[in-house]
């Protein structure tokens, strides 16, 4: 096998398509245009127009062969991502996704570095992002890094050699992960030079280049790779649920019918292929024609990317709920998609915020569910998401007809065909909360709730079945009830306790007097100071002249609460914002 067929997975933009358009007309508009590029003089600004490190991707591929059998192998993936103007936050919230979930080699949370400091001031690195067009997101994980006590030397080196490929000073943060079993590090580059112009890097030193730059500095710091180690490694990974650089291979080797054929002249590649195919069959990915043929499903190295994905998205829960203090046994965790969830649905408390680093990252949300299991759920593809936290307990459920973009209907092409899912927050508060609330909760509407998926005792569910004798015992302490108490006059009474213990702390606090005697069901003037979150819902805090008003909260408010203006005046059901910036908020009359 030639070593040097080894594959770093790159999601790159395509020539001609809309994400390449996008990305090169950014960097257009930032530079005055590439045409004004190609009329100028001198080297530097034709380096740019061509893209940085052509010359030195060349030469790296041409040579790269004639030491493959010393090489030691490094997987490299480069994402090039496009951003608008004004990026701080983004950038920023993209730092933070790529070390979420993470773990240093100590079990501690990953800490990020720069070239010359091991302690990153992610705020000023996201300054300096502000007004570039896009960065690059690279991750190299070398396949012998379980060596290397510490990758940080590997990537500074790394790094040092890429700015002397592209001949400028690079601006770059990164983080090591050591908690899959293959250590890896995140590196976030930004999209400029060292003059703050964009910066352009050629598409053969981003597909060769710095894999090859890194295949010498792992071979640097190891030494040759020897051939028996090389076997080993080309044995073992036969078998993995992942894409690797054999599949590239079968999958170029590959018929018009879709097959693929085993027999080759060297004698140990035969067996590799062989091997690789049989382990493709197990994975339901291929299907024998006899005769060492086999016939390959259409999508398989997809479909590898997606059984990577998983394995990656399971080992993930896996840690978050030992970090929790939580040990589950391995039956007990699942990866969904929104439209491979139950007909009832699932409840549960989410485990952490949903997040979303990229663009292109994928959306899930972690749920510790009342059927004892732990759920991730991919809601990449979904619209139309409530805000939700960590904490919250929350119903989700999908009905493969119900499509954003249905015929009919006035949603945006891009959303059609896009599931959206019924999202319900049960609690806003988290389940340790409740159980002593002076108010409504969740636990005190269990029993007539019959569309509740069932709740088993384990995991979560063991804890709300306790919860709710707790709560029990609470009733019964400040003389409310008991478990055979009718909740349906109970629950009023809890909401006026709530309400008039609420009522008073805003009083003290506002030195306002409260209108009501229950909170409101619509309102008629007033300024909107904030929102409350109380355990079953959202209310809005209106003021007017010298009183107070508590309303449920609508989604139509939000548009309301905007940092650039002050108010909002309601004529004819016209509302027209008033410019500027006020103390309180928006005042709606």
């Amino acid at each position: 096998m030639d070593d040097d067929d080894f594959r770093p997975e790159i999601s790159s933009a395509k020539s001609g398509s809309q994400e390449a358009k996008n990305y090169f007309g950014q960097l257009k508009r930032k530079m005055g245009g590439l045409r004004r590029l190609k009329r100028s003089s001198g080297s530097g600004n034709r380096l740019h127009a061509q893209g940085r490190g052509a010359a030195v991707g060349a030469l790296l591929k041409s040579r790269a062969s004639g030491g493959a059998s010393a090489r030691r192998r490094v997987m490299v993936k480069v994402r090039r991502l496009e951003l608008p103007v004004s990026t701080r936050a983004r950038t920023a919230a993209h730092i933070r996704y790529i070390a979420r979930d993470g773990a240093a080699r100590n079990g501690g949370p990953p800490e990020y570095y720069l070239s010359d400091d091991d302690h990153a001031d992610i705020k000023a690195f996201a300054q300096r992002c502000e007004r570039d067009p896009g960065h690059f997101a690279i991750t190299v994980s070398p396949e012998d890094g379980d060596q290397l006590s510490d990758l940080r030397p590997f990537v500074r080196k790394l790094m040092a050699e890429v700015e002397q490929d592209l001949g400028t000073r690079l601006d770059w943060i990164a983080v090591d992960h050591f908690d899959t079993g293959r250590p890896h590090s995140h590196i976030l580059l930004r999209g400029a030079d060292e003059m703050d112009r964009p910066l352009l890097i050629a598409q053969n030193y981003i597909t060769h280049g710095i894999r090859d730059r890194a295949c010498e500095q792992i071979v640097a710091e190891l030494g040759p790779a020897l051939d028996k180690d090389r076997l080993v490694a080309m044995r073992r990974e036969v078998s993995l649920e992942m894409p690797i650089a054999l599949d590239r291979k079968l999958f170029d080797d590959l018929s018009a019918a879709g097959q693929v054929c085993a027999i080759q002249d060297d004698p140990f590649e035969q067996s590799l292929r062989t091997r690789r195919l049989r382990a493709l069959e197990l994975m339901g990915l291929a299907r024998s024609q006899g005769a060492l043929i086999w016939r390959l499903e259409e999508d398989f190295m997809g479909q590898l990317e997606g059984l990577q994905n998983r394995r990656v998205r399971l080992e993930r829960m896996r840690h978050i709920m030992i970090d929790r203090g939580q040990l589950r046994g391995t039956s007990e965790f699942h990866v969904l998609d929104l439209d491979q969830l139950p007909p009832e649905g699932l409840a549960g408390a989410l485990v952490k915020n949903p997040e979303r680093g990229t663009a292109k990252a994928q959306l899930e949300i972690m749920l510790d569910s009342i059927d004892g299991r732990v759920y991730s759920i991919d809601l990449s593809e979904a619209s139309g998401l409530p805000e939700m936290q960590a904490g919250m307990v929350i119903r989700i459920s999908s009905d493969p007809e119900a499509r954003v973009g249905e015929p009919g209907t006035d949603d945006s092409p891009s959303d059609r065909g896009v599931i959206k899912p019924a999202i319900a927050i049960l609690s806003r508060a988290p389940l340790d909360r409740l159980p002593d609330y002076d108010g409504p909760t969740w636990l005190d509407e269990l029993k007539a709730d019959t569309g509740l998926p069932p709740i088993r005792d384990a995991g979560f569910g063991r804890e709300l079945r306790a919860a709710q004798r707790q709560r029990a015992q609470w009733l019964m302490e400040q003389g409310l009830g008991d478990e055979s108490s009718d909740m349906s006059r109970l629950l009023p009474v809890l909401r006026q306790r709530e309400f008039f213990r609420l009522t008073g702390q805003v009083s003290d606090e506002l030195g306002l007097e409260n209108r009501d005697t229950a909170y409101g069901s619509a309102f008629k003037s007033g300024t909107l100071l904030r929102s409350i979150d109380l355990p079953r819902g959202r209310f809005a805090l209106f003021e007017h002249g010298h009183q107070f008003r508590l309303v449920p909260w609508e989604p139509a408010f939000e548009k309301y609460v905007r940092p650039d203006h002050s108010g909002v005046e309601f004529e004819d059901d016209a509302p027209e914002w008033q410019r500027g910036r006020g103390r309180e908020g928006p005042t709606i009359s």
